[in-house]
């Protein structure tokens, strides 16, 4: 029995509960884990994608757009997870309700395998193009490793991380360096015409979306900071180098390579070096992203281990990686886009702005709300409008939408039927407007 508690206490990561002030870490040890989420294959995977349907120039301005507007998400949300050392998923119940949370965790977690998918099969690809082996079989097997390394948690991450961010790092400038010597410099590279189509409106979107679901559930990760300066700098340094600097890399090698596929791509310009910075980089990724899952369904399934969901889950994206879905990963990417903001925005509307409006903050989770109507409404509204209105850019509409949507929709729930916009209450203490 004393060695299946300590298991326990290793691999369920405190996952529905506060994480104590002992096992808080600094910004250092937060950098490894936010590097192995940001920059892992899927950098490679959608950036050489783009260098199919952009240009050198339109990628940069839809890198610095997208890019600035998934910082602001990221480190707003960030210091949720920081105030309340709660996970992702906790806190959505704290806006969203018993109910209201769980329909969202499940809707994170789908994307969040959709994501895993697209990172074994950009692994397996790699190492199908060097070795000519099936790939079904190689999909199967990195699936499988990647599950294994989540389902022992926050260690387990940063542990291969530790390892796989130095590699990756090697070979994306030794891909870079070679890459631009085979393009000839920067005036060949501008004058590069895709050879595909796509609008900066989309384009930007996929930018953010290739990260927004990082972005949505950095509570998972800051729970685990010291502090908001801690996070500043991992959050800073990671932005600066990940974000930016390694997907124009990636575009480079696309541009040099002519190819969409990042195996391909990789091997062709680094040979096995860069099949296995890639197998190990969609491993930090893909892990990361089982975790986030697991940690998200346990409110689901409270009484389900974490690990056993992470092995679930692991199968699930290994599932979608053998069916084909990196075929559709920029249309994947755009999708995301327009439904992780809203979750955010009603989030960050909940937490600040509801107190200066005189209503109490986290009032679903604090009565055992089963569903918050004014959130729910809310989201559907920011999805609605991500679509629907064409000026400007998209993210940021939907997202300034929902705020207003879900303060609106709070304080006339109060002032028209005088109660909170709750339902399935068990022991409401709320206060009105």
């Amino acid at each position: 029995m004393e060695q299946e508690r300590t298991i326990d206490q290793i691999t369920e990561d405190y996952a529905l509960s506060r994480v104590p002030e002992e096992k808080l870490r600094n910004w250092w040890a937060i950098l490894a884990v936010q590097f192995g989420m940001i920059f892992g294959s899927t950098v490679i995977i959608w950036t050489v994608q783009y260098a199919q349907v952009l240009t050198f120039r339109d990628i940069i301005i839809a890198f610095v757009v997208g890019h600035a507007i998934v910082f602001v998400i990221f480190m707003l949300n960030g210091m949720l997870g920081i105030r309340e050392r709660l996970s992702t998923y906790v806190l959505a119940e704290q806006s969203f309700g018993r109910i209201g949370a769980s329909l969202i965790s499940i809707l994170l977690a789908f994307a969040l395998m959709g994501w895993m998918g697209t990172q074994v099969a950009a692994a397996a690809d790699a190492i199908c193009a060097a070795t000519g082996w099936s790939p079904v079989l190689v999909n199967v097997v990195v699936g499988l490793l990647m599950t294994f390394t989540a389902t022992w948690g926050f260690q387990g991450l940063k542990r291969l991380s530790d390892i796989a961010v130095p590699l990756f790092v090697v070979v994306s400038i030794a891909g870079t360096v070679i890459a631009w010597n085979k393009i000839g410099g920067i005036q060949p590279l501008l004058m590069i015409q895709p050879t595909g189509q796509m609008s900066m409106k989309d384009a930007i979107s996929g930018v953010i979306g290739s990260i927004v679901v990082m972005g949505v559930i950095t509570p998972d990760i800051t729970r685990y900071c010291k502090s908001d300066f801690d996070w500043f700098v991992g959050a800073f340094i990671s932005f600066t180098i990940g974000h930016m600097i390694f997907p124009i890399a990636g575009s480079l090698m696309g541009y040099a390579a002519q190819s969409g596929d990042a195996g391909k791509v990789l091997f062709s310009l680094t040979g096995w070096l860069g099949v296995l910075s890639i197998v190990l980089a969609g491993w930090t990724s893909g892990d990361n992203n089982i975790y986030s899952a697991s940690l998200g369904m346990t409110q689901v399934i409270p009484k389900a281990k974490r690990w056993h969901l992470a092995l679930t889950l692991g199968i699930l994206g290994t599932l979608l990686a053998v069916g084909g879905i990196l075929k559709y990963l920029i249309k994947w990417m755009v999708l995301l886009s327009a439904i992780a903001p809203p979750l955010f925005a009603v989030m960050q509307a909940d937490y600040w702005f509801l107190p200066l409006l005189g209503l109490d903050r986290s009032l679903a989770g604090k009565s055992g709300a089963q569903v918050n109507v004014a959130a729910i409404l809310s989201w559907i509204i920011g999805v609605a409008a991500f679509y629907k209105i064409e000026w400007g850019l998209a993210v940021v509409n939907s997202s300034i939408i929902t705020v207003i949507a879900y303060c609106l929709i709070s304080v006339l729930y109060y002032r028209a039927f005088g109660r909170s916009p709750l339902i399935g209450v068990r022991c409401l203490a709320d206060k009105k407007a």
